[in-house]
């Protein structure tokens, strides 16, 4: 058996590889459909009405949001129903498009994307998560914001294909949402603050006990003004850290506009090495990217609490990068 969907390469299905000990679901559905051949036949009559099938069918496509991507898609290779009811509620934005809560899900153990995703494009995010071996996880509200997500993962792809695939494990990435007060950035939006807004902390544990954590910005030059800045504020060292290290930290987030626009943040710098003997420096794959621009125009800003980011990170000594980096509790709570 194999560890991918036959379907979709990109989504692992635990029953194809074999987790549950009884096969596929898709098998089962086989099983049933060649049993009401043999009923028809051999001129049996038939044990489920059109009606019952009608209904079946109805009720496959709604349980299949109790099943994680891969295993839906296993099953929609046996049921061409439920392939095409998972790819019209696709086309259609989704089970959930008409609310602004989050109705999917993504981690290295867990992909859940059809309620609104096609199951191509939840293949797609699945497997550039992977190649670029992504840490942590994030909720999605909406296809949009998923699309956009694949997008920032393909340019990271790109960069780490430039770099080379051994120098790029000295790089983690992450993916999880900047929490935010609501009502502060609600005040901000309404022109009715120009204080800047800043997100509770993520905070990145390392080996040796070392540990630091990082947060995210948001502002506006005036009340007229139309445009935010997105910034990282200073890396922040948590607990005494007796040991000369030098971090940075760089990323993207998806924008909280309409569109859900790409903004690519300037890369931020600390530890505890003095800044005139630095070791991690800008590298030319890097500046070979699109350029950073924090800024982000639109007349129409939706009010957020949240927003969605993938953050990479580079640490010196690079023995502290080759091990496990772990996010915060608060970061994985989303």
């Amino acid at each position: 058996a194999s560890d991918f969907c036959p379907s979709l390469p990109g989504l692992m299905c635990r029953c194809c590889s074999g987790a549950t000990g009884t096969g596929c679901s898709a098998d089962l559905l086989k099983s049933a459909r060649k049993s009401a051949v043999m009923q028809k036949a051999t001129g049996a009559p038939p044990v489920q009405t059109n009606f019952q099938w009608k209904l079946l069918r109805i009720a496959i496509g709604q349980s299949s949001l109790f099943l994680t991507t891969p295993e839906a898609s296993c099953l929609a290779i046996a049921c061409s129903h439920l392939s095409t009811f998972l790819e019209d509620v696709a086309a259609e934005g989704g089970f959930w498009n008409v609310c602004q809560l989050a109705h999917a899900r993504f981690s290295p153990g867990l992909v859940w994307l059809h309620p609104i995703a096609s199951l191509k494009d939840a293949a797609r995010f699945a497997m550039l998560a992977r190649s670029l071996r992504l840490g942590g996880g994030a909720s999605f509200t909406d296809q949009s914001e998923l699309r956009s997500l694949t997008k920032i993962l393909q340019t990271e792809a790109s960069y780490a294909s430039r770099l080379g695939k051994v120098v790029d494990t000295f790089g983690k990435r992450f993916l999880f949402s900047w929490k935010f007060d609501l009502d502060r950035i609600a005040d901000l939006l309404e022109n009715r603050s120009l204080l800047e807004v800043v997100s509770d902390d993520v905070s990145f544990k390392c080996r040796y006990g070392i540990s630091f954590a990082l947060n995210l910005a948001v502002s506006k030059a005036s009340f007229q003004s139309p445009e935010l800045t997105f910034r990282f504020n200073a890396v922040r060292m948590i607990g005494e850290c007796r040991s000369k290290i030098e971090i940075k930290a760089c990323g993207s987030i998806v924008a909280p506009d309409p569109q859900r626009s790409i903004v690519k943040l300037n890369p931020v710098f600390g530890g505890t090495r003095l800044p005139e003997s630095p070791t991690i420096i800008g590298d030319e794959y890097e500046d070979s990217g699109p350029p950073s621009d924090q800024r982000k125009i639109s007349m129409e800003w939706l009010h957020f609490s949240r927003l969605m980011s993938m953050v990479r990170v580079h640490i010196a000594p690079v023995s502290l990068c080759v091990a496990p980096i772990s996010l915060g509790v608060a970061a994985n709570d989303i």
